[in-house]
């Protein structure tokens, strides 16, 4: 997994926000049906970043342990300081490490965790070498009714109206981005999860906004869109003789912002590909 300080920054953590808020509309309804007349479940929380989002999802009377698993070991010991009781602990851990099904089963034992009832996965196997090896190892520690909450970028299901030539040069800039990940993940979850043998069901392919949503753009674009400078500045800084980057660089000064203007104008609708699985065994 692929390590760097850009996700340690304000920013990210301002973006982590938006992009917590604009997921609720999806995981919610899910959430609230598995979590109807329940008690005592135990969630594993991978990715769990600063603790916030995992606490404020996680807090429902139904859930009795949350294990967060984050891969800087300076945020997870920000999150166990901030968060940690009886009911949230938090650990760093790289979920690609070969020990990792022995480590987990160690800390589940520790914690007196006999199998989870929900496993967490939000923007986590894009930044994996092999991601569906991860789910394939997850998948032993799911309870016999207990589900994996899947979610992953998808480029491939973005479009801006009327006009999206700009947002392709964005994305084909983007998908060479070494921060930014393997955006064909989402695309690729189904046919993973059917080998498998997951029975999987889409919550939701994109999200998007049209005509008199200025507010819900704002958000998409602080989420999908924002940190894109940052990323070129950032490897213009570190490569300094990649010809590549000098142009990332130079793009994000004049027809960045015009990309902007385009996703936020009363007009537009901007759809960004957000494939959200729930599965089971």
């Amino acid at each position: 997994m692929q390590v760097t300080s850009v996700f340690q920054s304000q920013a990210e953590a301002d973006r982590l926000n938006v992009q917590s808020r604009l997921l609720s509309d999806v995981e919610a309804p899910f959430l609230r049906g598995l979590f109807e007349g329940r008690r005592g479940l135990r969630v594993l929380d991978v990715g769990c970043h600063s603790g916030e989002k995992c606490v404020s999802r996680f807090r429902h009377a139904a859930v009795g342990q949350v294990l967060g698993l984050e891969l800087e070991g300076e945020v997870a010991r920000l999150a166990e300081a901030r968060f940690g009781n009886e009911r949230f602990h938090f650990c760093a851990c790289d979920v690609e490490r070969e020990d990792f099904v022995p480590w987990l089963r160690e800390q589940m034992q520790t914690l007196g965790i006999p199998a989870f009832d929900l496993i967490n996965l939000s923007f986590v196997l894009l930044f994996l070498r092999e991601p569906e090896r991860l789910l394939a190892r997850l998948l032993p520690f799911l309870s016999e009714d207990g589900k994996i909450l899947v979610t992953e970028t998808d480029d491939s299901a973005a479009f801006l109206e009327p006009e999206g030539a700009r947002l392709n040069a964005f994305l084909k800039r983007l998908a060479l981005d070494p921060y930014a990940g393997d955006r064909s993940v989402g695309s690729r979850l189904p046919g993973m999860l059917e080998r498998l043998g997951c029975k999987g069901e889409l919550l939701c392919s994109a999200l998007r906004a049209g005509p008199g949503e200025e507010a819900r753009k704002e958000e998409i674009f602080t989420m999908f869109f924002s940190y894109f400078p940052e990323d070129a500045a950032l490897l213009r800084a570190h490569f300094p003789g990649e010809e590549r980057y000098r142009e990332w660089l130079s793009w994000t000064e004049t027809e960045y912002p015009r990309l902007k203007e385009q996703i936020l104008s009363p007009e537009s609708t901007i759809s960004m590909g957000m494939a959200v699985y729930a599965c089971g065994k």
